[in-house]
Parts: C-alpha cells; structure tokens; sequence
C-alpha cells in the first residue's frame, strides 16, 4: 500500500519511518476497536440500567441468596430482562 502526505498542497510519499508510525497508529487502532465497541453497547443499556441501578440489584441479591428469596419476584420483569441482557454484555468485556 502507498502511502502519502500533503505538504503544501502536493501529494508527497511518506517516508519508510512516516509509513512505520503510520501503521503503529493504525495497528493500535484497530487492536482497540473490540473494546470500543463493547462499551457503546454498555453505554447503550444504561438508559435502561444505569450502572447504580446494577450494583443495587447486585447487593440486593446477594443480601437475598443467603434466605432463599428471589429478587426476580418483587422486581418488574423488564427491568430483570434488561438487567440481565446488561450482565451478559458485561461478562463479554473483550481483554486488553
């Protein structure tokens, strides 16, 4: 692939060190692309669960599991539905 810059209004071909960086940015970019990803599709579920709203839900289930109790039956079912679409998103968090 060739690669270019513009200097004063001319094309110019980059030089090997110029199209080494270039590519560095272009590698680093595209190796941070899954995470970015991942967090538009966490951002997109905090309209309907905010990330306070899943740390409650958390420590109120895990205060219930001990009595046996469900959270899920004094919960509205969309907001369980969505709670727990939000903690599969979360547990698909890309490394890195």
């Amino acid at each position: 692939m060739t690669y270019n810059k513009l200097v004063n209004g001319e094309i110019v071909p980059m030089t090997a060190e110029e199209i080494a960086a270039r590519q560095a940015e272009e590698a680093a970019w595209e190796a941070s692309r899954p995470l970015a990803q991942w967090q538009a599709r966490m951002a997109a579920t905090d309209s309907k669960v905010p990330r306070y709203v899943e740390d409650l839900i958390d420590g109120i289930q895990s205060a219930l599991a001990a009595s046996g109790v469900s959270l899920s039956n004094h919960v509205p079912d969309a907001l369980m539905t969505a709670y727990a679409e939000k903690k599969t998103i979360r547990n698909e968090k890309p490394k890195g």
